[in-house]
């Protein structure tokens, strides 16, 4: 009888799998949002997106590197639009009317994860589009545009070389304070139906690629087929 599903195997982790004495770091979009929440409810220990909802791998490299570095931000990171000060590195979770009390969210959030980050055993990081905004400003990247108007930012899309750089900065980043911690790398399966069909399949190409090459760059660095898991078996 012929089946209606296109199944295929996830190949398992050798060694070092998830388990209840696991200590879990979840970094990315949505999708991670989702299984991080899902695993928190469970009672695994897990820390969450410690800048909020991110989506490219510029600003979650950007993230790790605060981790990394326990940054602190000050009154010179954040800018108020729309009465509220907020940073454009960070997800609107943390934007307040209180500069005092959005500095107070974001440092203590970088600092948790940071000291979760000595101990963590496994770090998952879900990537959602290769497709960037910069502040037209500094030409920095931004995780957030917290609806400043467009006139505000240009977009491109990062390039596979771009993107296997930024990931291999981060892991090499956070295994200077860790040298154990196993990377799990996936793409959200949830389309980016603003950039147009063809676009969005071209920014799921490029992080599916450069996560495949810095599966064969580094140790303890694997791939879960979320994408197409989703994309084929479950369509």
């Amino acid at each position: 009888m012929q089946t209606f599903r296109t199944t295929f195997e996830i190949k398992r982790l050798a060694d070092n799998q998830i388990d209840y004495k696991s200590k879990l770091l979840l970094v990315g979009s949505c999708f991670a949002d989702n299984i991080g929440s899902r695993l928190t409810s469970l009672r695994f220990s897990t820390v969450l997106n410690p800048h909020g909802i991110l989506y490219n791998p510029l600003s979650i490299e950007k993230c790790f590197d605060d981790i990394v570095k326990n940054r602190k931000y000050g009154h010179d990171d954040l800018i108020y639009f729309n009465e509220k000060w907020l940073s454009l590195n960070h997800h609107g979770c943390f934007s307040d009317s209180s500069a005092e009390l959005c500095l107070q969210n974001i440092n203590s959030s970088v600092d948790n994860a940071h000291k979760h980050l000595e101990e963590c055993s496994h770090i998952i990081v879900t990537l959602g589009t290769s497709i960037v905004y910069f502040n037209k400003d500094n030409n920095n990247c931004v995780g957030n545009c917290h609806k400043i108007p467009a006139s505000s930012f240009f977009s491109r899309r990062i390039s596979l070389e771009e993107t296997v750089s930024s990931l291999s900065n981060l892991i090499s980043s956070v295994r200077n304070v860790n040298r154990n911690v196993h990377f799990i790398f996936t793409v959200s399966p949830i389309r980016h139906w603003k950039d147009g069909a063809v676009e969005n399949m071209r920014s799921k190409s490029t992080l599916i690629l450069g996560i495949s090459e810095v599966c064969d760059m580094f140790e303890n660095v694997s791939y879960f087929p979320s994408y197409e898991i989703m994309m084929d078996d479950l369509r």
